[in-house]
């Protein structure tokens, strides 16, 4: 599925702005991992952002292990495809609807945080894009 199959070829296309999802991905991760240590004294926006931190790193984790860049293609059909989202084979799409979910609840104590809905929304169509699943 993957468009490279080496950690060298990646790089190169990471390095020359060929993995917008791994960019988006790590503005998210870069947000909540901030957000969890300005908002430490109050307990609600803290557990928001840390367990946000928390999936953001893992989806990134994910998505750059499995060499995710702006070529990789699945050749699934849209039901087969849904039919995977529905069984848990794509569980990077779980992280993103989590990811939604941590940043709309995020939202009412940080409007900064409609830019990490953004970006992740962003990752999620191009995981879709791409049908993504592993």
């Amino acid at each position: 599925m993957p468009i490279v199959d080496a950690w060298s070829k990646w790089m190169y296309l990471f390095l020359h702005g060929k993995t917008y999802a791994i960019y988006a991905q790590l503005g998210v991760f870069v947000y909540f991992f901030f957000e969890t240590f300005f908002v430490r004294p109050r307990i609600y926006p803290f557990t928001v952002n840390f367990i946000g931190s928390l999936f953001a790193f893992g989806l990134l984790v994910d998505l750059v292990s499995h060499l995710f860049n702006n070529g990789t293609k699945s050749d699934l059909s849209k039901e087969q495809f849904i039919s995977l989202f529905k069984s848990g084979r794509t569980h990077d799409l779980y992280g993103c609807i989590i990811l939604v979910g941590a940043g709309v609840i995020d939202i009412f104590f940080n409007l900064l945080s409609a830019i990490s809905i953004a970006l992740v929304l962003a990752v999620t169509y191009l995981i879709v894009k791409a049908r993504f699943y592993h």
